[in-house]
């Protein structure tokens, strides 16, 4: 899994915003 929080809006994770996703865990 991937944690992603503290990041640039316009960072990609697995094609989707981290800004929608952090600071979820992405699995």
């Amino acid at each position: 899994s991937v944690v992603v929080a503290d990041v640039p809006a316009h960072t990609i994770v697995g094609g989707v915003p981290a800004k929608v996703l952090a600071p979820r865990t992405i699995e």
